[in-house]
């Protein structure tokens, strides 16, 4: 009966197809929020259904590689008392960054400090995550701005330990202008045993030698995944 499960791709490919010959493409500047705040309600249900669920522990590996396995990037001594402060960007409604306030909260030192900043150019997603850190009662760690990749005026050079951006490098235009800010904004040289940390999380498609689960995976990257997020965020 497992044939049963593929039954739906041919009519999701149809639907994919049909999409991108009736439907003009969204604006090439996704950066600027517009997009996303007309689905910021309905943002989570989407994703979780395009990763067939798997994108929370996707994040879940994310994080760990960014704080350590025992939370490495609090606990340092050499820290000598400074916040670490780590910045997630295209934080959307803020999964990345809940997750990140909590390992804060875990590995908690008396030593120094933690802040998690998440920056997003929609407000409507931002509104939506601004709820979920009440909800895991991290406002005390966790704070959502209003932000672009491409333009971190508010941040000094050399003041992040840390940046994740998780699904988002994809819709920001000038890829080049945000690495370059972030690379800016994160501690260069600051010691021997601390180092900053760059974390990006994205889909890609597998090589054209990975046999015949991996044409499935180019066939659902390229036409079910649009085709399902078209019609379940109705703004294909």
């Amino acid at each position: 009966y497992y044939f049963l499960a593929f039954l739906p791709i041919p009519l999701l490919f149809l639907a994919s197809q049909f999409l991108n010959a009736t439907v003009s493409s969204p604006a090439s500047d996704h950066g600027t929020g517009s997009m996303f705040d007309l689905i910021a309600t309905r943002y989570d249900f989407i994703n979780r259904a395009l990763a067939l669920n798997l994108d929370m522990s996707w994040r879940h590996r994310l994080v760990k590689e960014v704080v350590g396995a025992e939370g490495e990037i609090f606990t340092n001594k050499e820290n000598n008392g400074e916040t670490v402060r780590i910045l997630d960007l295209a934080t959307g409604t803020a999964d990345v960054a809940i997750l990140l306030g909590k390992a804060a909260a875990r590995y908690k030192s008396t030593s120094s400090s933690s802040a998690v900043l998440g920056l997003d150019p929609s407000q409507n997603m931002l509104n939506v995550g601004i709820t979920k850190v009440e909800q895991a009662d991290l406002s005390n760690i966790v704070s959502l701005k209003l932000g672009d990749a491409r333009k971190l005026d508010s941040l000094d050079d050399n003041t992040i330990n840390a940046a994740t951006m998780s699904f988002g490098i994809r819709n920001v235009p000038e890829k080049e202008m945000a690495l370059c800010e972030i690379h800016r904004v994160l501690k260069k040289d600051s010691s021997p045993t601390i180092e900053s940390k760059l974390a990006i999380m994205e889909f890609s498609e597998p090589g054209p030698d990975t046999g015949i689960m991996g044409s499935l995976a180019r066939l659902f990257i390229r036409h079910v995944v649009p085709a399902v997020g078209a019609m379940l965020s109705g703004h294909p």
